[in-house]
C-alpha cells in the first residue's frame, strides 16, 4: 500500500475520478453537444459527493462520538459559496442581458433552486441546476443521516436504499404521466439515486470489503471503467431521460469504480492513472473548473461559424485556454484561502488515531 493510500484523510485516485467527471463535462460543451454522453459527468460527480460526506460524517461521529451540524455546514459554505459567487460574478459581467433578466436568475442560483428555472431562462449559469441539487442534499442528508444513525446502525443504510428505489419510481411514474423528460432530469426527487448511492456505498463499503474477493477487483474496476468511457461516445441525451433505471445503473458504475480502484495493486495501470499528478492536478479544481468553464463557454458562442472547422478549433481552444486560466486563478487566490479557513472548523483539528482497514477506506481532500 503506498504511503497516500496508507491515510484515511485523502484518496488520490478519487480526485483522479473528479478530473474524469468534469473532463465529460467539458467534451459534452466543446463538441456543441455532439459527444452527448459527457453530461453524465454530473452524475459521477453526484455519487463522490454523497460517498465523500457520507463518510467524513462516519469518521467524525467514529472519532468524536457526534457529528456537528454547524461546523459541518460551516465547512459546505466555505468550500461552496466563494467560487459560485466569482461565477455569478463572471456570468453576470459577460451576459447581454438586461438587469431585469439576471436578478432573479442570481437569486435563483444563490438560493440553490436553480434547477426549478427552464435552461433557456438561466442561460450563462444553466449549469449550476446541478449544485442545486446537491446543496438541497447537503442541507437534509446530514440530519436524517443523524437521526437514523443515532437510533438504528443500519437505518441509515436502509432510508439510502429507499430512496434510490423512489428516484426510479418517480421518473417512472412522471414519465407514465407524460412529463416532458428534461423535467425529470432537473427534479431533485428524481435525481437523488446517485447522490445516495455514494451515501449507501459509504455506509458498507468496509462490509462490502469483506465480502468482495480480491481476484475480481480488478477485472470489475476495469469493467466499469471502460463501461463509463463508453458512455461519452455512445450515451444520448434522450434516452437516458426516458428510460426510468438508466441514470441509476451509470451511477452504479460510477460507485463500482470508486470502491474497487483505491483496492487495486498499487503498480495497477487504472489506480496509477487515477492517482497521477496531472489527474490530481485536475480533480483538485474540478469544481471551480466546472463552474468557471460555462460561462465563458457560453459568452463564446457569437464568435462561431457553423460549419468553419478552423474557427471551431480556434474558438474551442481559446475556450479552454481562458477557463483554464480562471480557475487557476480562483484555486491559487479564492478557493486556496478558503479552504484554509474550512480547516478551523473540521474535527480532524483533533488528533485522530484509528486502525486501518483491510483496504483504504478515505474521504477526498477538496471537500
Amino acid at each position: 500500500m503506498t504511503e497516500a493510500a496508507g491515510r484515511r484523510d485523502y484518496l488520490p485516485e478519487l480526485d483522479g475520478l473528479r478530473a474524469l467527471s468534469v473532463g465529460f463535462v467539458l467534451l459534452v460543451h466543446a463538441s456543441y453537444g455532439r459527444l452527448q454522453g459527457g453530461f453524465l459527468g454530473v452524475d459521477i460527480f453526484f455519487v463522490i459527493s454523497g460517498y465523500l460526506i457520507t463518510r467524513l460524517m462516519m469518521l467524525e461521529r467514529a472519532a468524536t462520538g457526534r457529528v456537528d451540524l454547524r461546523e459541518f455546514y460551516l465547512r459546505r459554505v466555505f468550500r461552496i459559496i466563494p467560487p459560485l459567487l466569482a461565477c455569478l460574478i463572471l456570468a453576470m459581467l459577460l451576459w447581454t442581458g438586461t438587469l431585469a433578466d439576471r436578478l432573479p436568475v442570481a437569486v435563483a442560483v444563490m438560493a440553490f433552486f436553480a434547477n426549478f428555472l427552464p435552461a433557456e431562462m438561466l442561460g450563462s449559469l444553466g449549469h449550476t441546476w446541478s449544485l442545486a441539487i446537491e446543496e438541497q442534499f447537503y442541507v437534509v442528508w446530514p440530519i436524517v443521516f443523524i437521526l437514523a444513525s443515532h437510533r438504528v446502525s443500519k437505518s441509515a443504510a436502509i432510508i439510502a436504499a429507499l430512496v434510490i428505489v423512489s428516484a426510479v419510481a418517480i421518473r417512472f411514474a412522471m414519465l407514465a404521466a407524460g412529463y416532458p423528460p428534461v423535467l425529470l432530469y432537473t427534479f431533485t426527487p428524481a435525481r437523488t439515486d446517485g447522490l445516495m448511492l455514494g451515501c449507501l456505498l459509504a455506509i458498507t463499503e468496509t462490509a462490502l470489503s469483506a465480502r468482495v474477493p480480491q481476484r475480481l477487483l480488478r477485472p470489475l474496476a476495469w469493467a466499469c471503467f471502460v463501461a463509463i468511457v463508453a458512455t461519452l461516445f455512445f450515451a444520448q441525451r434522450d434516452f437516458m431521460q426516458e428510460v426510468a433505471p438508466a441514470f441509476t445503473l451509470f451511477a452504479l458504475l460510477a460507485a463500482a469504480l470508486i470502491f474497487t480502484v483505491p483496492r487495486l495493486a498499487d503498480g495497477d495501470p487504472l489506480r496509477r492513472a487515477f492517482a497521477s499528478p496531472v489527474a490530481r492536478y485536475f480533480g483538485r479544481r474540478s469544481y471551480g473548473l466546472y463552474l468557471y468553464h460555462y460561462p465563458i463557454f457560453h459568452a463564446a458562442e457569437a464568435y462561431r461559424q457553423p460549419g468553419n472547422l478552423t474557427n471551431y478549433l480556434l474558438v474551442v481552444a481559446v475556450e479552454v485556454a481562458l477557463s483554464l486560466i480562471v480557475t487557476e486563478l480562483s484555486w491559487r487566490f479564492l478557493e486556496q484561502p478558503m479552504l484554509r479557513v474550512k480547516k478551523r472548523y473540521s474535527w480532524r483539528r483533533m488528533q485522530i488515531t484509528a486502525p486501518t482497514p483491510p483496504r483504504p477506506d478515505f474521504i477526498g481532500r477538496s471537500l
